[in-house]
């Protein structure tokens, strides 16, 4: 029996394998073109991890049978060999592109994207910044899609050591290590299983990126490689198993969606769907599907399509400046086979085969890497081209419409912005420092009092990040009356009554946000104070809006007075990343009113405030016109995203702004 399982594991071709590589890789390549009825493509992720695993854990394995030992500086000079030349060239063909295409303001974060990539530390990067890779609304970095190499890379830095560890103790026969082997997979399994469906309840981000989380999907694919017959000699149950493990497979492409909760439970089905295929290691009737010359084709250049297809997609996006079409993405992916095929053709399969000593693979992928991070850094060092801030002029409610009008004639951006565009990304009201601006999952209700903190007129200001993004307005009227000002915000939490999805974590529940509201409340109807202002991201509330009245009306009932700001416009794209790409034609970034406006629900906003007698200020006529929502008026920077409006545009609406608050504050 010992004597001829080498010869089982011996590393022979499977055209299935080969086939089920290229699913997995269509799936992620019509799941990033926005293909209709592929919302759940980013699966063939898991799929490559479960093939990963088995292939490389064969290969210790059979190392270890054949040599007692596992030669580290062999098998990192392989995998170097394999991976680093695709990687690197499309890395720096990124980098050159997107010196060009990346706006000024966001190529400081896309070298550092670059950096990352080059030393396979990205999908910790992308973890950290909390990166929604299913349903990210802002323009993606060209480079996201490093970050499962990432994870595979960190597996291949882990998993050979913690082999060598387990068969260092004397093993007396080829199925001890086995046995030893399958022990310590198993385990992995069940202990990162258990992680991923409790962190991705917790921290969604943070189990879709980090490597523990995932290992358990590698682990699978290295369980299989120590049964490497599966059910070859019974192929009828081959067939069966086969076929139910595909259809699992795509299943699962088609009808998951941004809003299933990712990696958890939701990624057992596609990658025991993985196994079953690879254990069912059949190339018979059912199998032809993806047993062909087609299959075999898109599974040979599937790393190479999968490097390339990402930035692609974004780099061409972000050249024309809008989303492009499934039929033009799909055009496009034909352009991204044919490069992946020539890459395949003269850099991968080449230099995976070079005849090379461990030592010169170290040096020249070395090499490869350092010339990488070289021109990440570049793109890091280059500084975004801008001016001295200007003192803020204030708004004149008299002549606001003619402002707003000159603010679409705005060409040459002022060289006196106000905030600069290298501080428009931090150019956030006090509250988000001191922590009276609550971030999401924060318990309790800090002390956050400002104004005139010996006020006899208290006013509190109370939502979520778009309530909070007013408190400099609010806070210098207050010091200006003589009011006491109670700022309480809530990331992501505006007022209601209704419980609302987690913001961060698909399926779940924002319980947090809502102990918060009702501690709020609470609050509210202990102050009795003479004035709440409500602020709110009506984005946030289309299933709530009988919860924002009844919340309304709760606070009608515990103060003197309610005014309720109406929600500022949402402009089509991320103003400060748009303004430093169109230094020469600032007007080219307004989006027009009626987009404008889409996600601000002023109607239901008005209709709610009417129905409990609060106060409702229409904040989209101070930064519209009938047509069109300029993002610079006179030197003044309106927002520091796509949504929220920065300090100096309080300062400029200021007068306006007062004119509303004082007309809802009893006398």
């Amino acid at each position: 029996m010992s004597q001829t399982t080498p010869t089982r594991r011996a590393s022979v071709f499977r055209p299935d394998l080969e086939g089920l590589r290229a699913v997995a890789v269509v799936l992620v390549v019509l799941f990033h073109a926005g293909v209709p009825g592929f919302s759940g493509g980013y699966i063939g992720v898991d799929v490559f991890y479960v093939l990963s695993g088995f292939f490389i854990t064969g290969l210790l394995i059979r190392e270890l049978e054949a040599n007692r030992r596992i030669s580290f500086s062999k098998f990192y000079a392989r995998r170097f060999k394999r991976l680093i030349p695709a990687s690197a060239l499309v890395l720096a063909a990124t980098i050159v592109a997107g010196g060009f295409i990346v706006a000024p303001l966001t190529r400081h974060s896309f070298g550092w994207d670059a950096v990352a990539s080059a030393w396979d530390v990205s999908n910790i990067r992308y973890a950290l910044q909390a990166t929604d890779y299913l349903a990210s609304t802002e323009a993606p970095s060209p480079l996201l899609h490093y970050w499962s190499l990432a994870v595979e890379t960190q597996f291949y830095l882990v998993w050979p050591a913690l082999l060598a560890l387990v068969a260092f103790r004397k093993w007396s026969d080829k199925r001890q290590l086995i046995r030893r082997v399958a022990f310590t997979l198993v385990a992995l399994i069940a202990l990162s299983l258990a992680l991923s469906i409790w962190l991705t309840q917790v921290n969604q981000p943070m189990a879709f990126f980090m490597l523990p989380t995932r290992a358990w999907e590698l682990g699978l694919g290295g369980l299989l490689a120590l049964a490497p017959l599966g059910l070859a000699k019974r192929p009828a149950l081959g067939q069966l198993a086969f076929a139910v493990g595909l259809v699992v497979i795509v299943a699962t492409g088609m009808l998951y969606t941004e809003k299933t909760p990712f990696p958890g439970w939701a990624a057992v089905a596609p990658v025991f769907a993985t196994a079953l295929v690879i254990f069912a290691n059949t190339q018979r009737q059912a199998a032809r599907v993806v047993v062909n010359p087609v299959g075999e084709f898109l599974g040979r250049i599937s790393y190479s399509l999968y490097l390339w297809h990402w930035p692609i997609l974004v780099l061409v996006a972000l050249a024309v400046g809008h989303r492009l079409s499934p039929v033009v993405n799909l055009g496009l992916m034909v352009i991204a086979t044919l490069i992946a095929w020539l890459t395949f053709r003269f850099i991968e399969d080449p230099v995976r085969k070079l005849s090379w000593k461990p030592l010169r693979s170290y040096l020249t992928m070395g090499a490869l890497t350092v010339l990488v991070t070289l021109g990440g850094l570049v793109l890091v060092l280059v500084p975004v081209s801008g001016g001295k801030p200007g003192a803020v002029p204030i708004a004149d409610p008299a002549h606001l419409s003619a402002e707003i009008a000159q603010g679409l004639t705005v060409r040459p951006v002022p060289n006196n912005l106000a905030p600069s565009l290298e501080a428009s990304r931090k150019d956030q009201p006090i509250v988000y420092a001191n922590g009276c601006h609550q971030s999401q999952g924060s318990a309790g209700m800090p002390e956050c009092v400002f104004g005139d903190t010996q006020g006899t007129k208290t006013v509190w200001l109370v939502g979520d990040s778009h309530a909070a993004q007013w408190f400099p307005a609010l806070n210098a009227l207050a010091k200006l009356q003589g009011w006491k000002l109670v700022s309480h915000t809530y990331s992501g939490c505006p007022t209601t009554a209704t419980l609302l999805p987690d913001p961060k974590t698909p399926g779940a529940m924002y319980v947090s946000c809502q102990r918060w509201q009702n501690l709020l409340l609470s609050k509210v109807r202990q102050a009795h104070p003479d004035l709440i202002v409500v602020g709110a991201a009506t984005v946030l509330l289309p299933d709530a809006m009988d919860g924002f009245t009844s919340r309304l009306a709760d606070f009608v009932a515990a103060s003197r007075s309610v005014i309720v700001l109406g929600d500022t416009p949402q402009q089509s794209q991320d103003v400060p990343p748009c303004v430093s790409a169109h230094m020469s034609n600032a007007a080219a970034c307004a989006t027009g009113r009626a987009i404008a406006m889409v996600n601000v629900n002023k109607a239901d906003l008005e209709a709610a405030a009417n129905a409990v007698g609060a106060h409702f200020a229409n904040t989209l006529d101070w930064f519209c016109t009938q047509d069109s929502c300029p993002v610079i008026v006179k030197n003044v920077l309106l927002y520091r995203d796509a949504a929220h409006i920065t300090p100096e545009a309080n300062t400029w609406i200021s007068r306006v702004f007062n004119e509303n608050v004082l007309q809802a504050m009893p006398k």
